[in-house]
């Protein structure tokens, strides 16, 4: 679930999907004469409607698609037991710094070993215009 929400918050900024850079590059080439697309006015543009996606996307998840049944009663003292069966911790001993370090460690990871590849786009670019021969 947590990377349906790191896809929707991507699209909050300019370089959180390639899409958005690929909008701005079309729209520079289309309208030249307008002003560009800058990050903070893509983020002013694009935080609302991230914020009301995140809150459909939640409701959707908890309310429609994956809602516990109204007569579901657990005992506190099984999820607990199991949790230290698993763990070997009690609850609450540290579980959301190892999740978030876990989570940050897994996405440095993957932004460390993936191929980077860096193509000028269009004939218009400046790449190169300016080193010597």
């Amino acid at each position: 679930m947590g990377d349906v929400f790191a896809v929707v918050c991507g699209a909050a900024t300019l370089v959180g999907t390639p899409p958005n850079l690929a909008l701005q590059r079309v729209f520079q080439q289309t309208f030249p004469e307008a002003p560009g697309i800058s990050f903070g006015l893509w983020f002013v543009m694009a935080l609302p409607i991230t914020l009301v996606m995140l809150g459909v996307i939640w409701a959707l998840l908890t309310q429609v698609f994956f809602r516990a049944s109204s007569h579901l009663k657990v005992d506190r003292g099984i999820i607990d037991e199991e949790y230290r069966k698993v763990l070997g911790r009690e609850p609450g001993e540290g579980g959301l710094k190892a999740a978030l370090l876990g989570s940050t460690s897994h996405k440095v990871t993957q932004l460390a070993t993936r191929p980077v590849l860096m193509v000028p786009m269009g004939s218009g670019s400046d790449w190169g215009d300016n080193q010597e021969s």
